[in-house]
Protein backbone atom coordinates (compact mmCIF):
# COMPACT_ATOMS: atom_id res chain seq x y z
CA UNK A 1 0.00 0.00 0.00
CA UNK A 2 1.29 3.36 -0.70
CA UNK A 3 0.95 6.53 1.05
CA UNK A 4 0.49 10.00 0.27
CA UNK A 5 1.95 12.96 1.41
CA UNK A 6 -1.11 14.14 3.53
CA UNK A 7 -1.60 10.81 5.16
CA UNK A 8 1.92 10.14 6.33
CA UNK A 9 1.81 13.71 7.85
CA UNK A 10 -1.39 12.93 9.59
CA UNK A 11 0.20 9.27 10.88
CA UNK A 12 3.11 11.49 12.06
CA UNK A 13 1.37 14.02 14.22
CA UNK A 14 -1.49 11.35 15.33
CA UNK A 15 1.96 9.35 16.75
CA UNK A 16 3.25 12.61 18.40
CA UNK A 17 -0.11 12.63 20.27
CA UNK A 18 -1.44 15.95 18.23
CA UNK A 19 -4.91 16.37 17.80
CA UNK A 20 -5.11 18.41 13.92
CA UNK A 21 -8.52 19.32 13.13
CA UNK A 22 -8.99 22.56 10.45
CA UNK A 23 -11.03 23.52 7.77
CA UNK A 24 -13.14 26.12 6.25
CA UNK A 25 -13.29 27.62 3.21
CA UNK A 26 -10.27 28.00 0.51
CA UNK A 27 -9.90 31.62 1.90
CA UNK A 28 -9.66 32.49 5.62
CA UNK A 29 -8.82 29.02 6.16
CA UNK A 30 -7.89 27.86 9.17
CA UNK A 31 -6.70 24.83 11.34
CA UNK A 32 -5.47 23.70 14.90
CA UNK A 33 -3.09 21.29 16.44
CA UNK A 34 -3.30 20.58 20.53
CA UNK A 35 -0.68 18.85 22.19
CA UNK A 36 -2.50 17.17 24.70
CA UNK A 37 -1.68 17.51 28.68
CA UNK A 38 -0.56 13.58 29.14
CA UNK A 39 1.61 13.22 25.86
CA UNK A 40 3.97 10.51 26.03
CA UNK A 41 7.24 12.07 26.94
CA UNK A 42 4.87 13.47 30.66
CA UNK A 43 7.11 10.85 32.43
CA UNK A 44 10.44 11.94 31.50
CA UNK A 45 9.88 16.12 31.26
CA UNK A 46 10.63 18.40 34.05
CA UNK A 47 11.28 17.46 37.82
CA UNK A 48 8.74 15.36 39.79
CA UNK A 49 6.93 17.35 42.25
CA UNK A 50 6.58 20.47 39.67
CA UNK A 51 3.45 22.35 40.49
CA UNK A 52 3.03 23.57 37.24
CA UNK A 53 4.25 20.55 35.63
CA UNK A 54 6.52 19.57 33.15
CA UNK A 55 7.12 22.09 29.97
CA UNK A 56 5.84 20.79 26.71
CA UNK A 57 9.26 19.86 24.91
CA UNK A 58 10.37 22.40 21.91
CA UNK A 59 10.19 19.64 19.36
CA UNK A 60 6.13 19.58 20.32
CA UNK A 61 5.84 23.23 19.43
CA UNK A 62 7.61 22.86 16.40
CA UNK A 63 5.71 19.80 15.04
CA UNK A 64 2.22 21.41 16.05
CA UNK A 65 3.23 24.48 14.19
CA UNK A 66 4.21 22.33 11.06
CA UNK A 67 1.07 20.03 11.90
CA UNK A 68 -1.51 23.02 11.98
CA UNK A 69 0.06 25.21 8.78
CA UNK A 70 0.69 21.98 7.00
CA UNK A 71 -3.65 21.23 7.08
CA UNK A 72 -4.10 25.25 6.41
CA UNK A 73 -2.19 25.26 3.32
CA UNK A 74 -3.66 22.00 2.05
CA UNK A 75 -6.77 23.81 2.32
CA UNK A 76 -6.13 27.39 1.79
CA UNK A 77 -5.45 25.95 -2.27
CA UNK A 78 -8.74 24.70 -2.90
CA UNK A 79 -9.17 22.89 -5.89
CA UNK A 80 -6.67 21.35 -7.39
CA UNK A 81 -5.31 21.00 -4.09
CA UNK A 82 -5.82 17.57 -4.28
CA UNK A 83 -3.10 17.33 -7.14
CA UNK A 84 -0.69 19.93 -6.14
CA UNK A 85 3.33 19.74 -5.32
CA UNK A 86 3.54 21.43 -1.69
CA UNK A 87 7.11 22.06 -0.22
CA UNK A 88 7.78 23.78 2.79
CA UNK A 89 10.52 26.32 2.02
CA UNK A 90 11.16 28.22 5.05
CA UNK A 91 9.77 28.47 8.80
CA UNK A 92 10.37 30.22 11.87
CA UNK A 93 9.27 30.23 15.47
CA UNK A 94 9.74 32.40 18.05
CA UNK A 95 9.33 31.10 21.69
CA UNK A 96 7.95 33.61 24.61
CA UNK A 97 8.08 31.62 27.33
CA UNK A 98 7.67 28.31 28.22
CA UNK A 99 4.88 26.53 27.41
CA UNK A 100 2.79 24.34 30.21
CA UNK A 101 -0.27 22.01 29.90
CA UNK A 102 -2.30 21.60 27.02
CA UNK A 103 -0.93 24.05 24.11
CA UNK A 104 -2.62 24.74 21.16
CA UNK A 105 -1.29 25.82 18.12
CA UNK A 106 -3.74 27.97 15.38
CA UNK A 107 -3.07 28.53 12.07
CA UNK A 108 -4.58 30.62 9.08
CA UNK A 109 -4.44 32.23 5.91
CA UNK A 110 -6.09 34.91 4.99
CA UNK A 111 -7.40 35.87 1.62
CA UNK A 112 -9.83 36.44 -1.19
CA UNK A 113 -9.83 33.95 -3.02
CA UNK A 114 -8.33 30.32 -3.11
CA UNK A 115 -4.48 30.43 -2.72
CA UNK A 116 -4.39 28.69 -6.38
CA UNK A 117 -5.72 31.98 -7.85
CA UNK A 118 -2.05 33.35 -7.64
CA UNK A 119 -0.40 30.66 -9.80
CA UNK A 120 1.94 32.07 -12.72
CA UNK A 121 1.56 30.74 -15.63
CA UNK A 122 4.19 27.90 -14.63
CA UNK A 123 1.24 26.62 -11.69
CA UNK A 124 3.86 28.03 -8.99
CA UNK A 125 2.62 30.13 -6.24
CA UNK A 126 4.30 31.17 -2.96
CA UNK A 127 2.28 31.81 0.20
CA UNK A 128 3.01 32.16 3.92
CA UNK A 129 0.77 30.63 6.81
CA UNK A 130 1.12 32.65 10.38
CA UNK A 131 0.36 29.83 13.56
CA UNK A 132 -0.26 31.28 16.87
CA UNK A 133 0.74 28.60 19.80
CA UNK A 134 -1.19 29.31 23.21
CA UNK A 135 -1.16 27.35 26.36
CA UNK A 136 -4.45 26.51 28.66
CA UNK A 137 -4.57 29.77 29.86
CA UNK A 138 -4.59 31.71 26.59
CA UNK A 139 -1.67 32.84 27.00
CA UNK A 140 0.94 33.41 23.85
CA UNK A 141 4.12 30.68 24.35
CA UNK A 142 5.34 30.99 20.85
CA UNK A 143 4.10 32.36 17.16
CA UNK A 144 5.65 31.34 13.85
CA UNK A 145 5.36 31.40 10.35
CA UNK A 146 5.61 29.08 7.28
CA UNK A 147 6.42 29.91 4.15
CA UNK A 148 5.28 27.02 1.05
CA UNK A 149 5.50 26.35 -2.77
CA UNK A 150 3.04 24.87 -4.61
CA UNK A 151 3.22 23.61 -8.08
CA UNK A 152 -0.45 23.18 -9.29
CA UNK A 153 -0.99 21.06 -12.69
CA UNK A 154 -1.19 23.79 -15.50
CA UNK A 155 -4.60 23.48 -17.66
CA UNK A 156 -6.60 25.44 -18.93
CA UNK A 157 -6.27 29.00 -17.83
CA UNK A 158 -9.58 31.05 -18.05
CA UNK A 159 -7.61 34.46 -15.77
CA UNK A 160 -8.82 32.97 -12.69
CA UNK A 161 -4.97 31.69 -12.38
CA UNK A 162 -2.95 28.94 -13.61
CA UNK A 163 -4.98 25.73 -12.47
CA UNK A 164 -7.89 27.20 -13.75
CA UNK A 165 -11.18 28.04 -12.53
CA UNK A 166 -12.44 27.03 -9.03
CA UNK A 167 -15.42 24.82 -8.20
Amino acid sequence: MTFDRPDLDAALAAHLGLQVAGGGPPCGCWATATVPASPPWTAAAGPAGDAEGPTVPTAAILAAVDATARRVAWAALGEPGDAATLVETAASVQFHRAARGVVTARASVPCDNPISHRADASGTVRFSVAVDVTDAGGDRVATGSVQWLAQLPVGADDGAGAAGPQA
